[in-house]
């Protein structure tokens, strides 16, 4: 089994966002390189209102047919008041753990991002937000 190739799918707003994101669903390409079960490559979204418009890294593994993976955009997206993505400075982290089909032709799961913030008693609070996700291998 090799997860090298080019993929096309979609990832979904889920729990943690508010009724103008959930359920929306944002087309996505990856390119992966699979190195005897370490995977690595990039992820491009498809232009939309909802959508990051940077090119993530992805860097991961799997296991029999369960796969890892972290997808990091270079700067830091922020939904602001007015619901549209704006960029910081930082990087965002995704988690991703999800299935490969028997065929090795499909990937699916759930992502997750764990966020900080100060509360007004000064302590460090964390929350996550999260939704799904689906691939499928590109011929080439």
């Amino acid at each position: 089994m090799s997860l090298t190739g080019k993929w096309k799918g979609y990832y979904e707003y889920g729990y943690g966002y508010g009724l103008e994101q959930f359920g929306k669903k944002v087309v996505i390409a990856l390119q992966l390189t699979d190195d005897d079960g370490s995977v690595s490559g990039t992820c491009e979204e498809e232009k939309s209102s909802i959508a990051v418009d940077l090119v993530s890294n992805i860097q991961g593994f799997y296991e029999d047919r369960v796969l890892s993976f972290v997808k990091t955009y270079p700067k830091l997206p922020i939904l602001n008041e007015q619901n549209e993505i704006v960029y910081n400075e930082g990087t965002q982290e995704v988690e991703h753990v999800g299935e490969i089909t028997d065929d090795s032709e499909k990937l699916f799961g759930k992502w997750t991002i764990y966020n900080q913030f100060i509360g007004e008693d000064d302590r460090a609070y964390e929350y996550a937000t999260e939704g799904i996700w689906f691939l499928e291998r590109m011929e080439e």
